[in-house]
């Protein structure tokens, strides 16, 4: 199920660069994954949630990628903390 969904993203972005996004449809991405149209609005219920998705992977990897730093217990701390207040 991940593999559909990944290969859905993978194509779609695909499409979406070479014709853009306002000209792709969930059709077209179906016929090119290879999978039924109901199958796309079951990963994703919208076109623009497709597009998204894209994004969060880059911010989930990002994330783990500052978690793994050492200063990022120094970011948690300093972002839980409360904005001091200008005189």
């Amino acid at each position: 199920m991940e593999q559909t969904r990944d290969l859905i993203g993978k194509v779609a972005f695909t499409l979406f660069r070479e014709k853009g996004f306002e000209a792709t449809t969930v059709e077209e991405i179906a016929a090119a994954a290879e999978v039924g149209a109901r199958t796309v609005y079951r990963h994703y219920p919208t076109k623009e949630m497709l597009a998204l998705s894209g994004f969060a992977k880059v911010f989930e990897a990002a994330l783990e990628d500052l978690g793994a730093c050492p200063a990022s217990g120094l970011i948690r701390r300093r972002s839980r903390q409360r904005p001091r207040r200008r005189p």
